[in-house]
């Protein structure tokens, strides 16, 4: 018993004293940024083709900066098209003339930017279809999308865009662009993540009855939907209830540039929101 009162003593004195503490300087790898952000797209609709160039970010909620002064081609057989700069869209490049991609063609892209050409290959997927959107009514009596599709199918992915405005409307006139329209987004993938089931909340956005909507489905070949599942796991999944593992998110893209080129095949509708 006196042996062990002694140690616990000992302990006791020891706990007193200063405790000595040695600064240390973490070590964390610098991440080599891309030389360019390419998001390239064909489609088989009229004005949906387009190249977007940017520079990478270094800090989050950073503005990135258009590259306004590539040159931008497309390739497909013996045929090539030049995608010029739009000045009213910086870094946006579109094609000369009425260009429109066919389904199961191979398109090439080859962006040049400070003497280095950077390339990617895509081939186009047919055509998805797909049902209209459905609607909830919220008790401030404006509408939120309440379903648009499935988020898994074992075959098919897709992406879905929906452009909705309601500057139209009268007691919207006025008002700024950003306050009378919105554009949302929506996947369905051939895999399954907890995530993907159980999102993270997410802004919802409410709307009028009477707000137009149009919605595009884009076909996705399977290396673009493994570059959206990498993306979406480092974004709108992340801080879920479940957590996201984050990967590395893939590009088709040469020279060490990040973004994707793909080649899609475009349904649309167009539907006036009501409950």
């Amino acid at each position: 018993m006196k042996r062990n009162l002694h140690i616990i003593l000992i302990i006791v004195i020891i706990g007193l004293f200063p405790s000595c503490e040695k600064e240390t300087v973490s070590q964390i790898d610098t991440i080599k940024l891309p030389p360019i952000v390419i998001d390239g797209r064909v489609a088989d609709k009229l004005g949906e083709s387009r190249v977007i160039l940017s520079l990478p970010i270094s800090e989050l909620n950073q503005n990135p900066r258009p590259i306004t002064d590539a040159t931008v081609l497309i390739f497909s057989g013996d045929s090539t098209w030049f995608f010029l700069h739009n000045e009213s869209q910086p870094g946006t490049y579109l094609p000369q003339g009425s260009f429109k991609g066919v389904v199961n063609n191979s398109y090439t892209m080859q962006v040049v930017y400070n003497n280095i050409v950077y390339s990617a290959k895509a081939t186009m997927p047919p055509a998805i279809a797909f049902t209209t959107p459905k609607f909830s009514l919220q008790p401030d009596n404006l509408l939120k999308i309440s379903w648009v599709a499935e988020t898994y199918h074992p075959i098919t992915p897709a992406l879905y865009e929906l452009k909705l405005d309601w500057s139209h409307l009268s007691s919207y006139q006025g008002q700024t662009t950003n306050e009378t329209s919105a554009t949302l987004r929506y996947y369905t993938l051939t895999t399954i993540d907890v995530n993907q089931i159980l999102p993270p909340p997410n802004e919802q956005i409410s709307f009028p009855t009477g707000t137009t909507i149009t919605e595009n489905c884009y076909s996705v070949s399977e290396d673009y939907e493994q570059f959206l599942h990498a993306l979406l796991l480092e974004t709108n999944w992340q801080g879920g209830l479940f957590g996201s593992q984050g990967t590395r998110i893939p590009s088709n893209i040469t020279n060490d540039a990040a973004g994707f080129f793909h080649a899609s095949a475009v349904t649309s509708l167009s539907v006036v929101a009501a409950p």
